[in-house]
This record gives structure tokens, sequence and C-alpha cells, in this order.
């Protein structure tokens, strides 16, 4: 199992990339550090981490001030992902159990973010690609 070790002072230059297959049913994710690539596989998790860089995409776009982007609450999340909001907790549970697993830092932990029924993806530095092509990627990548 490949980790990617991480300070404080390379948290900055982590990135993810997330895969999705043209209709949505699979979705891959890697995290880049520098010329590493560790790659999560493919994981049904992966789909809400995707669903909530694409929120923090949207309020990116839109200028929302950096500390705001991207919450958004358990039931909205639910509904689009047509979950309950207990199934909604075991993703972001697995999500942040690869992470750690795989980044070997707490930091990893701060990659979905929560707080009082709302939550977020943590970082601003990632690609979206729908099949070969690129949907997403901030300035910031």
């Amino acid at each position: 199992q490949q980790t990617i070790a991480v300070s404080h002072t390379t948290e900055d230059k982590l990135a993810f990339v997330f895969n999705l297959s043209l209709d949505e049913e699979e979705t891959e994710l890697s995290i880049k550090k520098d010329n590493d690539l560790v790659s999560l596989d493919v994981r049904t998790h992966h789909y809400l981490t995707v669903l909530l860089a694409r929120y923090r995409m949207q309020d990116m776009q839109q200028g929302v001030d950096e500390h705001i982007q991207g919450w958004v609450t358990l039931k909205q999340l639910a509904k689009d992902l047509g979950l309950s909001e207990n199934h909604i907790n075991i993703q972001i549970h697995r999500a942040r159990k690869q992470f750690v697993e795989h980044m070997n830092h707490q930091f990893a932990q701060t990659l979905i973010e929560r707080k009082r029924g709302q939550v977020r993806f943590g970082s601003q530095r990632f690609k979206i690609y729908k099949g070969q092509n690129v949907e997403t990627s901030p300035a910031l990548l």
C-alpha cells in the first residue's frame, strides 16, 4: 500500500485527481504530490467526495469567500445522492479512513470537513476528469 508523507509544509502541494466514468458509475481518486501519484482506486465513497469538490468549485467560480466555500448540508447531500443521512455518514467515515491510510497524517481528517449538519471538501487543489475530458480544475492546480 502506497502512502504519501505529508507535513504542514507540504499540505499545500497536495492535489486530488478524480476520474469519473462518463455515466458517473465509477469514481477513482488519486493523490498527487510533486511527481508522485498514489491511486486510491475506484470506491463508492469517492463519488461523495467528488460531489463535495463540485460544490466547492461552484462557490470558487462565484467568488465566494474561501472560508465558506463548498459547505453543504447533510440533508441536501443526502437528497443529491439519493442516500440516507446515515449512509452519508458511513461514506464520510470510509473516505476519511482511506485518506488516513494513504496519507499517514492527521491532515487527512481535514479533507472532508464537518460542522453542525454541514460538510465540505477541505482542499481547493483538485482536478475532475469525466471520461477523458477535464470537467473542472481550479487555477490553483
